[in-house]
């Protein structure tokens, strides 16, 4: 009992986002029963922390506790220890994980976010035909709803299967229908698929989204996308304003 209650402290100190508080409190927690919540709640510290080396050595070391976990549990680590080696660039790791995943887990979710990171790997080293296949896996085996199309559309975008994008692209865009990420791409698709007046309004409403600082730039970089979006706006201000008024006149 009192082990659980300090569990439920740490837990506490985790949402009230006091970091440093819930890694102390856990390293008090020593039943058993409890050693794979122990591991994803301090390693779920040391992310938030950005300490990502001692999260990937918290996780690597004790695998099987936690690959028995139920799914949403499982997801969490994944997610932790697949972006912990990116931000580490430990990416021989990362590919090495990501396959384990795959050939060793039955759960579909679980599958499809190794597949997921697998192809946002590929896509940062550039290697797109290998990034479009596994974003296929992930697609596969992902629940509909949770989808994210836009991913799949720039791996298809690059590889040169524009009629996929523009589908995928599509699908984005129900869902986020005037996301500055969404409107970048999809002008890009567009321009390549030689369709520049749909191309020049699209871009055009994702510059007055930047301008206007509908944009928080800090998301943006942290979830990769800074790369590429903003090198589709930036030092290209007069070009696209200049293209939309040629358009509209």
């Amino acid at each position: 009992m009192e082990q659980e209650q300090l569990l439920n402290q740490a837990l506490q100190s985790l949402a009230n986002g006091d970091y440093l508080k819930t890694i102390e409190i856990l390293d008090g927690v020593t039943d058993e029963v409890l050693k794979a919540e122990v591991i994803i709640f301090k390693s779920r510290a040391y992310f938030l922390l950005k300490r990502y080396q001692e999260c990937i050595d918290l996780l690597q070391n004790n695998l099987g506790q936690i690959m028995d976990l139920n799914a949403n549990l499982q997801l969490v680590y994944l997610e932790e220890l697949c972006f912990s080696f990116l931000m580490t660039e430990q990416y021989d790791q990362l590919k090495e994980f990501t396959n384990q995943v795959i050939n060793q887990s039955d759960i579909a979710r679980v599958q499809a976010q190794a597949y997921f990171y697998q192809g946002y790997l590929n896509c940062e080293l550039e290697q797109y035909e290998e990034a479009y296949e596994s974003y296929l896996g992930y697609m596969q085996n992902e629940d509909e709803q949770s989808i994210q199309y836009s991913n799949i559309a720039f791996a298809a975008m690059k590889v040169g299967d524009l009629l996929k994008a523009r589908e995928y692209i599509d699908l984005a865009t129900i869902v986020h229908k005037d996301r500055f990420y969404e409107l970048v791409l999809k002008s890009d698709i567009y321009r390549q698929s030689g369709e520049n007046e749909i191309a020049v309004k699209l871009i055009h409403q994702a510059y007055l989204q930047y301008v206007g600082g509908a944009i928080d730039q800090e998301l943006l970089l942290s979830k990769g996308e800074n790369k590429y979006v903003l090198s589709m706006i930036e030092g290209k201000e007069a070009q696209i304003q200049n293209e939309y008024e040629l358009l509209n006149q």
